[in-house]
């Protein structure tokens, strides 16, 4: 007995039993000391100071720790958010693949009830808002591994706008960028609904935007979910400006946040291209949210609401550049009044587009008194309004995609000496004056001859992704 007892620790214990398990003796691990974070609405300018006062290893701990608010913190290097912002998405995934795995069940079993496997909505939420910013830096990332697109999660929010979320992928670091192009989608778009997954519209800028300026590989494309859009044409909310404004402060907020943690070792040109209800967000970031960048691009903007010009946007030396197919219905709502408003409308709803009543968010850009830059956008074969028109500005070989790659690209002068400058929508006159009151609903675009409207305008490229 005295033989046993000898071989037991001091402590009691069996050694043979507690072998690696020497937690009881072992005084715990000091924590270490928490980093407050500045609060979300400091500015970028602030927050940048904050982080570059820290020392390295105080860096690797927050970039460990990946707290989420972290990741969305403007004025911090691009590269450490999309190390935090992935790190935040993971886990979000795994809170769910690790329950279905320990209880040999199918992620989709979970995610259909939950509270069985001691998890929330708000789990499942996190949880389905990261599957598809997977899915969208993989979409984006391209199909062959050796030689990938280089994606950055920048801004990463599963459960912002009430479940819709946010997020931002960028193809390229802006950090590094001479030019950053930021897309600005519309109505129907958040990460809930799919937007990141399956719209080529980042990546065919981006190649383009490569082929066309092959001298100076540092390009940036950024896909910006970050507002909360209207989610369709039965949302009454489309016909209103105030989801555009929200957006546009928060638009506001992250493009001047660019130029904070640019490197500077060349100068950076920015251009916030904006789609449909994105053109109005875009529009109301420049106009009212002091939005700060070199260009402009409104494609089938259905008004510009607080901008009633061009001048509107304060752009210094840049433009306000506008794509509107003639055949795009949605491109005729901004300023137009009485019965051509009204037969618009009509159309709409034909083609099951219920429009409500108050459509129309401000001036139509593409009008010739607005100021801005019109150009080629027309779609093969167009002829009557057509719905399908309104998507089809980001097509590869498309004149829109061309005209919006010189710009994003720094080389607004081809559009001119590529023959892709249109005539803006102008009123109808009497003699050489027009008549007051009437809106500009004469497009020189839709008189343009079929045969010479062709989506053969890409840049050469080969295809790959670099």
């Amino acid at each position: 007995m005295q033989k046993a007892q000898a071989k037991l620790r001091t402590d009691g214990y069996d050694p043979a039993l507690v072998q690696g398990l020497d937690a009881p003796l072992s005084p715990p691990k000091p924590e270490q000391p928490a980093i407050p974070i500045p609060p979300p609405d400091t500015s970028a300018e602030d927050v940048k100071k904050w982080w570059d006062s820290l020392s390295q290893q105080q860096k690797d701990q927050l970039i460990t720790q990946h707290p989420p608010e972290l990741g969305n913190l403007n004025g911090i290097d691009a590269a450490v958010r999309d190390m935090v912002n992935q790190a935040v998405m993971n886990d979000d995934l795994n809170r769910v693949l690790d329950v279905a795995k320990g209880h040999g069940v199918s992620p989709e079993e979970v995610v259909r009830s939950p509270a069985l496997y001691g998890l929330s909505a708000t789990d499942i939420t996190r949880y389905q808002n990261a599957v598809r910013t997977r899915d969208g830096l993989k979409y984006d990332r391209g199909p062959d591994p050796k030689n990938p697109r280089p994606v950055m999660l920048w801004a990463y929010d599963p459960l912002a706008f009430k479940g819709q979320g946010k997020a931002a992928i960028a193809i390229g670091n802006p950090d590094w960028a001479r030019n950053t192009a930021v897309i600005v989608p519309g109505t129907g778009s958040s990460v809930a609904q799919g937007w990141l997954v399956g719209h080529d519209d980042a990546i065919n800028l981006y190649d383009q935007s490569l082929a066309a300026d092959p001298d100076h590989r540092y390009t940036s494309v950024m896909a910006w979910m970050g507002y909360d859009a209207p989610d369709g044409f039965t949302d009454i909310r489309v016909s209103q400006p105030w989801l555009a404004r929200q957006g546009g402060d928060l638009l506001a907020g992250d493009v001047n946040a660019l130029a904070v943690t640019h490197n500077g070792l060349a100068p950076e040109h920015i251009t916030v291209i904006g789609h449909s209800y994105g053109a109005t967000t875009v529009a109301d970031a420049f106009a009212h949210s002091g939005m700060r960048a070199n260009d402009a691009v409104l494609l089938g903007c259905p008004g510009t609401d607080l901008a009633h010009s061009a001048a509107d946007f304060h752009l210094g030396g840049g433009h306000v550049y506008v794509g509107s197919a003639s055949s795009d219905p949605i491109s005729w709502i901004g300023n137009s009044d009485g019965v051509p408003r009204e037969m618009l409308k009509d159309y709409l709803r034909e083609h099951h587009i219920p429009v409500p009543a108050a459509a129309g968010l401000g001036f139509d850009p593409a009008g010739s008194g607005f100021g801005s830059i019109r150009f080629h956008a027309e779609v093969p074969g167009h002829g009557s309004l057509n719905e399908h028109d309104h998507s089809h500005y980001y097509v590869r070989g498309s004149e829109a995609l061309r005209s919006i790659t010189d710009v994003a690209s720094g080389h607004p002068d081809r559009l001119a000496t590529d023959g892709m400058l249109a005539e803006g929508r102008r009123q109808p006159h009497i003699g050489p004056l027009r008549i007051p009151g009437i809106p500009a609903f004469i497009d020189p675009e839709a008189n343009r001859p079929p045969d010479t409207i062709h989506d053969d305008h890409a840049y050469r490229t080969d295809e790959s992704p670099r």
